[in-house]
Protein backbone atom coordinates (compact mmCIF):
# COMPACT_ATOMS: atom_id res chain seq x y z
CA UNK A 1 0.00 0.00 0.00
CA UNK A 2 1.25 3.46 -0.89
CA UNK A 3 1.44 6.09 1.87
CA UNK A 4 0.13 9.48 0.81
CA UNK A 5 0.23 12.60 2.92
CA UNK A 6 2.07 13.06 6.19
CA UNK A 7 1.31 12.98 9.86
CA UNK A 8 0.94 16.50 11.25
CA UNK A 9 -0.71 15.86 14.62
CA UNK A 10 -0.35 12.82 16.85
CA UNK A 11 -1.88 12.81 20.32
CA UNK A 12 0.09 10.29 22.39
CA UNK A 13 -1.42 8.62 25.43
CA UNK A 14 0.16 7.86 28.79
CA UNK A 15 -0.82 6.53 32.22
CA UNK A 16 -2.70 9.75 33.10
CA UNK A 17 -4.18 10.18 29.59
CA UNK A 18 -5.12 6.67 28.39
CA UNK A 19 -7.20 7.69 25.34
CA UNK A 20 -7.85 10.57 22.93
CA UNK A 21 -10.48 10.72 20.25
CA UNK A 22 -13.97 11.69 19.10
CA UNK A 23 -13.14 15.08 17.64
CA UNK A 24 -14.11 17.62 15.05
CA UNK A 25 -12.57 20.57 13.20
CA UNK A 26 -13.79 24.06 12.38
CA UNK A 27 -12.21 27.15 10.86
CA UNK A 28 -12.28 30.06 13.30
CA UNK A 29 -13.05 33.63 12.29
CA UNK A 30 -9.35 34.58 12.53
CA UNK A 31 -8.45 31.86 10.01
CA UNK A 32 -7.04 29.30 12.44
CA UNK A 33 -8.34 25.74 12.49
CA UNK A 34 -9.70 24.39 15.79
CA UNK A 35 -9.51 20.67 16.49
CA UNK A 36 -11.62 19.83 19.56
CA UNK A 37 -11.49 16.27 20.86
CA UNK A 38 -12.30 14.03 23.83
CA UNK A 39 -9.38 13.76 26.24
CA UNK A 40 -9.66 10.93 28.77
CA UNK A 41 -7.77 11.32 32.00
CA UNK A 42 -7.26 9.11 35.00
CA UNK A 43 -6.60 5.41 34.70
CA UNK A 44 -9.47 4.24 32.47
CA UNK A 45 -10.07 4.54 28.72
CA UNK A 46 -13.63 3.11 28.51
CA UNK A 47 -16.44 5.19 26.95
CA UNK A 48 -17.85 6.11 30.37
CA UNK A 49 -14.45 6.94 31.93
CA UNK A 50 -13.48 10.46 33.01
CA UNK A 51 -13.07 12.78 30.01
CA UNK A 52 -13.22 16.43 28.98
CA UNK A 53 -12.87 18.39 25.75
CA UNK A 54 -9.41 19.62 24.80
CA UNK A 55 -8.23 21.64 21.81
CA UNK A 56 -5.41 22.01 19.33
CA UNK A 57 -5.07 24.89 16.91
CA UNK A 58 -3.34 25.40 13.58
CA UNK A 59 -2.54 28.76 12.04
CA UNK A 60 -0.82 27.36 8.94
CA UNK A 61 -3.61 25.38 7.23
CA UNK A 62 -2.98 22.24 9.31
CA UNK A 63 0.74 21.90 8.63
CA UNK A 64 1.51 22.25 12.35
CA UNK A 65 -0.56 22.32 15.54
CA UNK A 66 -0.20 23.78 19.00
CA UNK A 67 -1.86 22.70 22.23
CA UNK A 68 -4.82 24.89 23.13
CA UNK A 69 -5.44 23.32 26.53
CA UNK A 70 -8.83 22.42 27.94
CA UNK A 71 -11.81 23.80 26.01
CA UNK A 72 -14.59 22.33 28.22
CA UNK A 73 -14.24 20.66 31.63
CA UNK A 74 -16.80 18.17 32.88
CA UNK A 75 -18.99 19.18 35.79
CA UNK A 76 -18.92 17.55 39.23
CA UNK A 77 -21.97 15.40 38.43
CA UNK A 78 -20.62 14.32 35.04
CA UNK A 79 -18.76 11.18 34.12
CA UNK A 80 -17.49 12.78 30.95
CA UNK A 81 -18.00 14.98 27.90
CA UNK A 82 -17.34 13.35 24.54
CA UNK A 83 -18.09 12.94 20.81
CA UNK A 84 -17.55 16.51 19.65
CA UNK A 85 -19.20 18.04 16.59
CA UNK A 86 -18.42 21.64 15.66
CA UNK A 87 -20.55 23.98 13.57
CA UNK A 88 -20.71 27.68 12.78
CA UNK A 89 -24.05 29.00 14.02
CA UNK A 90 -26.17 31.33 11.84
CA UNK A 91 -25.25 34.38 13.96
CA UNK A 92 -21.53 33.55 13.73
CA UNK A 93 -21.21 31.83 17.13
CA UNK A 94 -19.09 28.72 17.48
CA UNK A 95 -21.40 25.75 18.17
CA UNK A 96 -20.29 22.58 19.95
CA UNK A 97 -22.54 19.54 20.00
CA UNK A 98 -21.33 17.00 22.56
CA UNK A 99 -22.47 14.07 24.69
CA UNK A 100 -22.73 14.50 28.45
CA UNK A 101 -22.57 11.28 30.48
CA UNK A 102 -23.87 11.41 34.03
CA UNK A 103 -25.51 9.20 36.64
CA UNK A 104 -29.17 9.60 37.58
CA UNK A 105 -29.89 7.16 40.39
CA UNK A 106 -28.49 3.84 39.21
CA UNK A 107 -28.76 4.73 35.52
CA UNK A 108 -25.92 6.04 33.38
CA UNK A 109 -27.40 8.63 31.03
CA UNK A 110 -25.81 9.93 27.85
CA UNK A 111 -27.50 13.01 26.43
CA UNK A 112 -26.51 15.39 23.60
CA UNK A 113 -26.11 19.08 24.43
CA UNK A 114 -25.24 22.15 22.38
CA UNK A 115 -22.99 24.96 23.60
CA UNK A 116 -22.59 28.32 21.92
CA UNK A 117 -19.62 30.65 22.14
CA UNK A 118 -19.63 34.23 20.83
CA UNK A 119 -15.86 34.55 21.40
CA UNK A 120 -14.57 31.49 19.53
CA UNK A 121 -14.46 29.17 22.55
CA UNK A 122 -13.05 31.42 25.26
CA UNK A 123 -16.40 31.40 27.10
CA UNK A 124 -19.67 29.55 26.60
CA UNK A 125 -23.33 30.23 27.20
CA UNK A 126 -25.61 27.85 29.06
CA UNK A 127 -25.76 24.31 27.67
CA UNK A 128 -28.87 23.51 25.62
CA UNK A 129 -30.21 19.98 26.04
CA UNK A 130 -31.03 18.53 22.62
CA UNK A 131 -33.24 15.61 23.75
CA UNK A 132 -35.73 16.22 26.54
CA UNK A 133 -36.27 12.64 27.67
CA UNK A 134 -33.74 10.71 29.74
CA UNK A 135 -31.83 7.84 28.20
CA UNK A 136 -28.58 6.68 26.74
CA UNK A 137 -28.25 8.36 23.34
CA UNK A 138 -25.25 7.95 21.05
CA UNK A 139 -24.22 10.59 18.54
CA UNK A 140 -20.96 10.03 16.73
CA UNK A 141 -18.54 12.91 16.47
CA UNK A 142 -18.64 15.42 13.63
CA UNK A 143 -22.26 14.68 12.69
CA UNK A 144 -24.21 17.96 12.93
CA UNK A 145 -25.22 19.51 9.59
CA UNK A 146 -26.95 22.68 8.46
CA UNK A 147 -29.41 22.07 5.62
CA UNK A 148 -30.01 24.59 2.83
CA UNK A 149 -33.16 25.83 4.62
CA UNK A 150 -31.14 26.59 7.79
CA UNK A 151 -32.33 23.57 9.78
CA UNK A 152 -29.71 21.93 12.00
CA UNK A 153 -29.88 18.14 12.05
CA UNK A 154 -27.94 15.23 13.54
CA UNK A 155 -28.50 11.46 13.79
CA UNK A 156 -28.76 9.70 17.15
CA UNK A 157 -29.28 6.18 18.49
CA UNK A 158 -31.56 5.55 21.49
CA UNK A 159 -30.22 2.73 23.67
CA UNK A 160 -32.95 3.07 26.32
CA UNK A 161 -32.78 3.92 30.01
CA UNK A 162 -31.85 0.59 31.58
CA UNK A 163 -28.11 1.11 31.28
CA UNK A 164 -27.66 -1.53 28.55
CA UNK A 165 -25.97 0.71 26.02
CA UNK A 166 -24.28 -2.29 24.38
CA UNK A 167 -27.49 -3.39 22.62
CA UNK A 168 -28.56 -2.05 19.25
CA UNK A 169 -30.08 1.41 19.36
CA UNK A 170 -33.13 2.81 17.61
CA UNK A 171 -31.95 5.36 15.06
CA UNK A 172 -33.65 8.76 14.77
CA UNK A 173 -32.77 12.36 13.95
CA UNK A 174 -32.83 15.51 16.04
CA UNK A 175 -33.44 18.86 14.39
CA UNK A 176 -33.68 22.53 15.22
CA UNK A 177 -35.29 25.26 13.13
CA UNK A 178 -34.15 28.12 15.39
CA UNK A 179 -30.37 27.69 15.12
CA UNK A 180 -30.07 25.27 18.04
CA UNK A 181 -32.07 27.05 20.74
CA UNK A 182 -34.80 24.38 20.75
CA UNK A 183 -34.73 20.80 19.45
Amino acid sequence: MRNIGKEVLFLPTNEQNPRNGEGGMLRLRDGRILYAYTQYYGDDWQDDATARVAAYYSDDEGESWYDGGILMEKGEQDRNLMSISLIRMANGDLGILYLRKFMQGDALLCVPYLLRSADEGKTFGAPIRCISKDGYFCVNNDRILRLSNGRLIFPAADHGTDGNHARAGKIFTCYSDDDGFTW
